[in-house]
């Protein structure tokens, strides 16, 4: 239950529009876990205001079960398509990474190994992401737009 709510108030917060966004030459320190934010309550609020609830448009933002690093889509500003961007937390400091153009929406698996991308995924490696793959049939004659995964 403690997941969904955390889940559903990061949602709501990253869908929230904040007026204040940083160059990247102005990328804030961000330090400690959670992007440097702190926890959120019971009441939906703007997540990481300025960094990840910007002035352009954002959606679908999803940890990796380590919290190390918080994947989004993002559009507008030097955005001029839609991407998927990572925040990354390494030595206990947040970057901003673009990783590719937007293939679906992230849907990171329990064991952080497979990022689902509707009918698409990509593995980790040990470098990174693999190149997307297809799920291959059955799903590419479904209209899928996101998947859930289960460690089940």
């Amino acid at each position: 239950m403690k997941r969904i709510w955390i889940a559903t108030i990061l949602f709501l917060s990253i869908l929230t529009i904040s007026s204040q966004s940083y160059s990247q030459d102005e990328f804030p320190l961000l330090e400690g876990p959670y992007l440097g934010q702190r926890l959120p309550g019971s009441i939906p609020e703007p997540f990481a205001p300025g960094i990840v609830s910007t002035d352009n448009y954002e959606l679908t933002g999803v940890f990796m079960p380590d919290m190390k690093e918080f994947y989004l889509i993002r559009n507008g500003g030097k955005y001029e398509k839609p991407s998927l961007v990572v925040f990354k937390n390494e030595n206990n400091r947040w970057s901003e990474l673009v990783i590719s153009d937007r293939e679906g929406t992230p849907v990171i698996s329990p064991d952080g190994k497979t990022m689902h991308l509707g009918k698409k995924y990509k593995m980790r490696t040990e470098t990174g992401w693999s190149d997307v793959k297809s799920l291959g049939s059955p799903f590419d004659h479904l209209p899928i737009m996101r998947l859930t995964a289960s460690s089940k």
